[in-house]
């Protein structure tokens, strides 16, 4: 069989994930010359103003359509987005999906954006790219073997992406030899103006609330503008609209440094706490060092 699509129209429901969206301007084919052939599918369309290219081929579809494994590949690229799995579909068993995924988020604002979510920013910058063996059961994918990079800041380790009560969570433990907080961060908000008045710009970070995250983090070396600290352990856990970073222990001025930020969505604005502990230290190099 042999179909070509132009002008249409393709109309993505799914009651459970709360999606209704139309992607527009369609133009492309799908070929399955037989029935034991690979199906492939080739589409270009505009999706909330932006363009969508969707790729994708099928081993085997009689396979698939008698719930045994096949072979599959999908292609997805747009400005926000460029993703591609490559594996054997799962036919009957719990598992759906077993392969190689990448993903590369340019912008996740604009992604949250053409999902039909808000365009806040997050904590962790705007860009992601990842890459790693998947597996997929149910509505949680686990990475193994993932190689992520943040803000140019890269990890290794695992993750699982879930949903759990119509929410979304990620969950994981990743390795750094370097990392830079500032670049993850970006600039503090300005708290003064030049005259030294309380600032009256809006601070527009704040606290997921469509995301929950509990991530395990390390660093041989983990570093904030001028100042540095060896084999850092923590965590970062947020849950509806409240975050909270641990440092659980580094090395620093020959002791031991640990710390807590919280941040939190309140009715009045946000509310953040914090708490540093500096233990068997030396405090000449630690005040030397900030300027005291």
């Amino acid at each position: 069989a042999h179909m070509r699509v132009r002008g249409g129209v393709l109309h993505l429901v799914s009651a459970s994930r709360h999606l209704d969206t139309l992607i527009e301007g369609v133009d492309g084919g799908l070929d399955w010359p037989r029935a034991d052939a690979p199906l492939r599918v080739a589409l270009v369309g505009a999706w909330r103003d932006e363009r969508v290219t969707i790729r994708g081929r099928i081993d085997n579809p009689s396979d698939a359509l008698s719930r045994r494994a096949t072979g599959v590949a999908l292609s997805v690229a747009s400005r926000p987005l460029e993703l591609e799995a490559d594996g054997s579909w799962g036919g009957s068993g719990e598992t759906s999906f077993v392969g190689t995924l990448t993903a590369e988020i340019r912008s996740l604002s604009a992604l949250k954006r053409l999902l039909g979510g808000g365009g806040a920013p997050f904590l962790l910058g705007d860009s992601f790219s990842l890459s790693g063996e998947a597996r997929a059961a149910g509505e949680a994918i686990t990475l193994s073997e993932a190689a992520v990079t943040a803000s140019g800041q890269k990890f290794d380790g695992a993750l699982t992406f879930a949903r759990q009560g119509g929410r979304y969570a990620v969950s994981g433990t990743l390795a750094a030899n370097q990392l830079d907080l500032a670049a993850l961060t970006g600039p503090p908000p300005e708290f003064l103006t030049p005259a030294g008045d309380w600032s009256e710009s809006p601070f527009a970070y704040a606290p997921p609330t469509d995301l929950d995250l509990d991530l395990r983090l390390s660093a041989a070396r983990l570093q904030w503008r001028d100042y540095a600290v060896a084999d850092a352990a923590g965590s970062l856990m947020c849950k509806a609209g409240a975050c909270t970073a641990t440092l659980l222990e580094a090395n620093a001025y020959q002791g031991t440094l640990k710390g807590q930020l919280s941040v939190a969505r309140g009715a009045r604005g946000l509310t953040t706490q914090a708490k540093v502990s500096l233990a068997d230290a030396d405090l000449g190099a630690a005040f030397a060092e900030l300027g005291w």
